[in-house]
């Protein structure tokens, strides 16, 4: 299809914003949208049919001797570690955190290996062990004004040098993106609990993400941008600069995640709609690939079994028929999808014992640490709250 570099706009929007409210009820379990082969996927072969007396029918066939063996799709377990109550939805959990509220954001400290999560609904960052029990130190995040803010992306920063922190004269080792518009971060050697307001764009941006890059020997920060469209790009001071060749985003689309894998730039795409991202069937998505340099190398996944993607990672080598396959998570209706990531050919579906697919609704981040898929998501609670996870997907 036509693609051009598109800009788009939303109203202001409050901590909670209104789309929470009317987008979330849709993530509740339904059938997903799985791709079907089309004829150009399906290998060359003759079928003749019988119909039987009895009314069986036998089908005998032949076809290449090129075509590769059937592999059989794999199944799954989700385990949730964390959750901010006993039970959310299908999932018990076994450790409970009231802190989580719409669990987002998901790093690891690549030192301890604790997991770091934001929780947008309850403005925190909260770390834990490798088995999801809380540790005790919460960092409170704010947005302007001092008002509670609303984390979405996350990374550990791992440039020593870079990313100072003014207020508190030390750099930075956790920086959060904000749904408001701001970067927030944790100042290294501080005992402070509390974030740092590093960046503040509340005027004309809403952050969804959050991934950083060295380029050139130069760390950067990318943060997708749903209110303008854009994928904004911020060097070692939090200056935005500009993103170097502009963004290739289908008509009526917006940035929604980006991930840097090894030296690519993963930019996930979402229908726009009411100041966020529209969800449910019909509205797809896109995951685009951009060297670290910000040059367009191509649309590698063009709507398919998408349905505003966010979650981007590499499964594990020990993860069966979808090993080392691209992972995708649809925020839109909670299902995880593989492609090829050199072509972005469909692989199939994550699906539980059951052979359904695996559904988590509000479904976010997808990262692998130590050969484990690990997820976060923010399901809708009772009376407007959300409810939150974190869990690990493994093979069955």
């Amino acid at each position: 299809m036509c693609r051009a570099s598109k800009i788009f706009c939303a109203n202001e929007r409050n901590k909670r914003p209104q789309w929470f409210s009317s987008a979330f009820p849709l993530l509740l379990p339904r059938a997903p949208q799985i791709p079907v082969a089309t004829n150009s996927t399906i290998m060359h072969r003759k079928i003749i049919i019988f119909i039987l007396g009895s009314g069986a029918i036998i089908a005998a066939g032949c076809h290449n001797a090129t075509s590769p063996p059937v592999v059989t799709p794999s199944q799954f377990v989700v385990t949730a570690l964390t959750c901010d109550k006993a039970t959310v939805g299908a999932y018990t959990a076994q450790n409970v955190d009231t802190n989580m509220h719409d669990a987002w954001g998901l790093a690891f400290n690549q030192t301890y290996g604790f997991p770091w999560v934001a929780n947008r609904a309850s403005g925190t960052l909260t770390i834990y062990d490798s088995l999801g029990v809380p540790k005790t130190t919460v960092f409170r995040v704010f947005g302007p004004g001092q008002k509670v803010g609303d984390p979405t992306g996350l990374i550990q920063n791992t440039a020593s040098q870079a990313f100072l922190v003014p207020s508190a004269g030390t750099n930075a080792t956790w920086i959060a993106s904000e749904l408001n518009g701001t970067l927030a971060a944790v100042a290294g050697g501080s005992t402070y609990d509390s974030t740092y307001i590093v960046a503040d764009r509340s005027s004309s941006s809403s952050f969804t993400g959050l991934t950083e890059a060295t380029v050139g020997g130069v760390p950067y920060l990318y943060a997708p941008n749903i209110r303008n469209g854009s994928l904004d790009q911020f060097d070692q001071n939090y200056t935005r600069v500009q993103f170097s060749n502009g963004l290739h985003t289908a008509q009526g689309y917006v940035p929604f995640n980006a991930v840097v894998i090894d030296t690519q730039l993963f930019v996930t795409e979402a229908k726009s709609a009411s100041g966020f991202v529209a969800i449910g069937p019909g509205n797809g998505g896109y995951v685009d690939v951009y060297s670290l340099t910000g040059s367009f190398e191509k649309t590698l996944i063009t709507n398919d079994s998408l349905d505003s993607p966010w979650g981007v990672a590499i499964a594990p080598a020990n993860f069966g028929s979808v090993s080392g396959d691209l992972l995708v998570g649809n925020f839109g209706d909670g299902t995880i999808h593989a492609y090829n990531r050199t072509t972005g050919a469909f692989v199939g579906t994550l699906n539980a014992a059951s052979g359904s697919p695996i559904v988590i609704p509000g479904l976010w981040a997808l990262v692998v640490y130590n050969n484990t898929l690990y997820v976060t998501a923010g399901p809708p609670g009772a009376n407007g709250t959300y409810d939150g996870i974190f869990g690990k997907i493994t093979l069955q």
